[in-house]
């Protein structure tokens, strides 16, 4: 078993028989230890990939006191006993970047724990290639191996997996909005031959939820798309399937989207349905991507990111 670094709390470990309760998401082992120190439980998280999550969820577990962590099995393990409960969370992070603008520029590309707010944690990924890098990854789409055609609680909260496709959440979005005011907007498309474009807008902000997570796009679009269609989306409220803001677009359209009030439901469609070999409206597509392109033209590809005005 690996063991943490030293500013964290320390405990012996026992090895008596153990007996296993299965859980929908962890496997929890416990135990009655007969020696002085009383009753002790261990309790099993698979699937935490880094040390900060582990971290976090020993801090809101009241009866954790400290804990293990194993890097090449994703494994955090508890040890409990309901005393002293563990309360280092902020040490865990003295000296992590808390967003993807604030890590160094030779930091790779790749999937990161940040912090929002703490103890607001979320794995994203961070673009640090694009255009100076500090890109916090909030849609990534390219095989359609997740179905983005999802109810509003889960686009609030977000889906996916950061290292494959995923949708960072409405609320994480508009969280990280509310922190810097302002931020850019950059959109990297690729069509069904692969051919790439790039979009940035310099001015990008979301609202919160009681304002249904209303759009605004604003101020200097540079690009490779033919038309801007982002400016048909402008000050839209957010809709899905089961809350419509429009003319029942997320249901005609296949997905989750600021979708304009227009009868064709806005130019843009990247969270629609995946299917790179088909021309019709429902799919993932950018209206008229270049001058000889089919309309509703399909994409193979898509990725929006987000990061603070310099």
């Amino acid at each position: 078993m690996n063991i943490i670094p030293s500013y964290l709390i320390l405990m012996l470990v026992f090895h008596p028989v153990l007996t296993e309760t299965k859980r929908s998401s962890y496997v929890m082992y416990q135990h009655k230890n007969v020696n002085q120190n009383g009753n002790y439980a261990f309790l099993t998280l698979q699937n935490i990939s880094t040390l900060q999550l582990c971290a976090t969820n020993c801090h809101f577990d009241s009866k954790c006191n400290a804990f293990t962590f194993q890097a090449d099995s994703s494994t955090c393990q508890f040890v409990q006993n309901g005393s002293f409960p563990y309360s280092q969370l902020k040490s865990v992070f003295a000296s992590q970047p808390q967003l993807c603008h604030d890590m160094s520029s030779s930091t790779p590309s790749g999937v990161y724990s940040i912090v929002l707010a703490p103890p607001h944690i979320v794995e994203v990924y961070c673009d640090m290639d694009t255009l100076g890098g500090g890109w916090t990854v909030i849609q990534n789409r390219y095989d359609g191996s997740v179905d983005f055609y999802k109810t509003w609680e889960e686009y609030k909260a977000g889906f996916g997996n950061a290292r494959y496709e995923y949708w960072l959440g409405n609320e994480n979005i508009h969280l990280f909005s509310s922190l810097f005011g302002e931020c850019e907007l950059g959109v990297e498309i690729a069509d069904v031959n692969g051919l790439m474009f790039f979009a940035t807008y310099d001015r990008f902000l979301l609202a919160g939820e009681s304002d249904d997570y209303r759009l605004t796009v604003l101020d200097d679009y540079v690009g490779d798309m033919y038309h801007n269609k982002f400016q048909y989306h402008q000050y839209v409220q957010f809709s899905t399937k089961d809350r419509e803001n429009d003319h029942n677009c997320s249901q005609t359209m296949h997905g989750g989207w600021w979708y304009s009030l227009f009868s064709t439901c806005g130019g843009i469609n990247l969270n629609g349905r995946y299917d790179p070999q088909s021309s019709t409206y429902d799919v993932m597509h950018w209206e008229e991507l270049t001058v000889s392109s089919p309309f509703y033209t399909p994409l193979s590809a898509s990725k929006m990111m987000i990061r603070p005005k310099s």
